[in-house]
């Protein structure tokens, strides 16, 4: 199936960001690199700064070998 093409713009104005915020859950060495790639948000498990700090300081260093900044990925628990 193909895709439908509006031949007229989009009625809808664009946002501030002009990208949707990309959220992701989860600290699996996979999610911890996908997050450090792509998130601006990060939800992770758990209530324990002690055990969550670990994958936020993680998830940093990953996104500033990345070139993105340390704190573009803002982590949170859920």
């Amino acid at each position: 199936m193909s895709p439908v093409l509006s031949p007229v713009p989009s009625p809808v104005p664009s946002s501030v960001q002009r990208t949707p915020v990309i959220y992701q859950a989860g600290t699996s060495p996979a999610g911890r690199a996908s997050a450090a790639k792509h998130a601006e948000g990060v939800f992770m498990s758990g209530r324990r700064p002690d055990v969550l700090r670990p994958h936020s300081d993680d998830i940093r260093a990953r996104a500033a070998r990345l070139g993105r900044a340390r704190r573009a990925s803002r982590c949170s628990p859920s």
